[in-house]
């Protein structure tokens, strides 16, 4: 088994603390969030937080995630391929191949049917787009 450290966890931490914190407590891993490797490419490059990786003994587990997957709205759709090539080509900088695709919002009205219905033909283009 392995352990990784979701960047979640220390919200507030930049992407450099979250690997200083993951090195310190002896991960293995870290799943990296988007929102936090977005803020390090403003000083740095994806290459540049490989070799952060490295240095600390760690490797990208992850690359986290694809908001609302499912159950979005049209206009959110037709731009998820370009996201999945975004995502794709981070993860593939950094070492990981799995990319976590998060669902939509399930409100009251949804139904099962509906659910399963509506969610897997995102899902089914985010697949086709990634491989």
């Amino acid at each position: 088994m392995r352990l990784a450290i979701n960047g979640s966890t220390t919200e507030l931490c930049t992407q450099e603390d979250d690997i200083a914190i993951a090195a310190k407590a002896g991960y293995e891993a870290v799943e990296l969030r988007m929102p936090k490797i977005e803020a390090y490419l403003q000083h740095g490059s994806l290459g540049d937080l490989r070799d952060l990786l490295e240095k600390n003994g760690l490797r990208a587990a992850s690359i986290n995630s694809i908001e609302r997957c499912t159950l979005g709205d049209a206009t959110y759709e037709d731009g998820i391929n370009a996201t999945v090539d975004r995502f794709a080509a981070t993860a593939a900088a950094l070492g990981s191949e799995i990319i976590i695709v998060c669902p939509g919002v399930i409100e009251p009205q949804h139904t099962w049917d509906e659910i399963i219905t509506r969610s897997a033909a995102p899902l089914a283009r985010v697949a086709a787009t990634a491989w």
